[in-house]
């Protein structure tokens, strides 16, 4: 639907996010979809297993990642050269409502 964002971004040098976990907007958690377009930096998303041990991943083009909101805690390190482009979408069931204090330009 519509309603649910769909973002093209663009990161360029000195761009990261701190640790977080995605918020829940929804009645059921939403799935956040980070899809990477293109990727020339030397940046590398990391998150945390569920045993606590930081993973991390340097996202090719063309290669998308899951989160689940509320799920794992994650963090994109800081780019010291070069861009990358994502498009970020959120999926979530149809008969999901979003909460009342809810706003969707968190997303």
């Amino acid at each position: 639907p519509d309603r649910y964002p769909l973002e093209l971004r663009r990161y360029s040098s000195g761009a990261f996010m701190a640790w977080h976990r995605d918020d829940a907007l929804f009645t059921e958690p939403q799935v956040e979809v980070v899809f990477t377009v293109t990727n020339r930096s030397d940046s590398v998303t990391q998150w945390r297993d569920v045993e606590g041990t930081v993973q991390e991943i340097w996202t090719e083009p063309n290669s998308a990642l899951i989160i689940l909101a509320q799920g794992a805690w994650h963090q994109v390190t800081p780019l010291k050269r070069g861009d990358r482009t994502i498009l970020k979408l959120l999926l979530t069931s149809a008969g999901s409502s979003l909460f009342g204090d809810a706003k969707l330009q968190q997303f």
